[in-house]
């Protein structure tokens, strides 16, 4: 049993409409750990002449880690689900027990990407403290007011970090459940990319074609000559991966071009 068109683009939309809803609370807790890091390391280095600068950013990296954690993994278990469930209303039956699979899938994501993530984004945020402090000097007015003009801008950050880190962490789920049920049941899969089209979207994005099928193992290669497994691959280039929003679907190989 296949999907028509029409189904396949509702199915994208669903994703990225549950994407959008899910980045919320994460962007707010976020945005209040980053700013509360540049506040304190900020004092810290303009107060004390950052002999704490460590710590604090030791203990920064542990709660972003722990936030980075809970979102991305809940997520995944989403998205992965939300993948079994309709493969399994599309006609099959998997024996694997979901959960053991689900599992499997957060702690390869984890283990994979959680080191990298967290570390930079915090030393984009420590950077960005300790370039507008340099400018200014630390016993100057004009370094308060740089510590809060930063503090000012982590919530547009958080934003753009939350609505990164999840759809990555949703499109690692969809394709790797897609390969794992394709391993369980012997039936290749197809992918195709489903940009999000409207005044945001990259031209790169743009172009892509959501009736194009490859196969699922295949990569896709954007015009620029960027090469991603799926949208929101980390290993992009960071201006087709950074707010991306589009969605990968999938198809099986009899029903790919009818």
């Amino acid at each position: 049993m296949s999907m028509t068109r029409s189904q396949r683009l509702k199915f994208a939309a669903y994703q990225d409409s549950f994407l959008r809803k899910a980045e919320q609370p994460f962007a707010r807790r976020l945005a209040r750990e980053l700013k509360r890091f540049v506040t304190a390391a900020g004092q810290d280095v303009i107060n004390n002449g950052g002999r704490g600068e460590a710590a604090l950013y030791g203990q920064h990296q542990r709660r972003l880690l722990r936030l980075w954690d809970y979102y991305c993994s809940n997520t995944i278990r989403t998205f992965a689900k939300l993948q079994v469930t309709l493969r399994k209303n599309l006609g099959h039956d998997f024996e694997t027990k979901q959960i053991t699979t689900i599992n499997g899938l957060v702690a390869r994501y984890l283990a994979q990407y959680a080191a990298t993530r967290i570390s930079e984004i915090s030393k984009t945020t420590r950077k960005k403290i300790k370039a507008a402090l340099l400018e200014t000097g630390t016993d100057t007015p004009a370094a308060e007011k740089a510590l809060r003009s930063i503090v000012g801008q982590q919530s547009a950050r958080a934003y753009m970090i939350a609505a990164t880190e999840l759809h990555a962490a949703s499109q690692f789920a969809a394709i790797e459940s897609n390969r794992e049920l394709s391993s369980q049941t012997g039936i290749e899969m197809y992918k195709a990319w489903v940009p999000t089209l409207d005044d945001r979207t990259r031209p790169t994005h743009a172009e892509m074609n959501p009736d194009e099928f490859i196969p699922v193992n295949q990569p896709f290669v954007l015009s620029d000559g960027d090469i991603l497994d799926r949208p929101g691959d980390p290993s992009g280039r960071p201006e087709n991966v950074i707010n991306c929003r589009c969605i990968v679907v999938f198809e099986e190989k009899e029903f790919v071009n009818q």
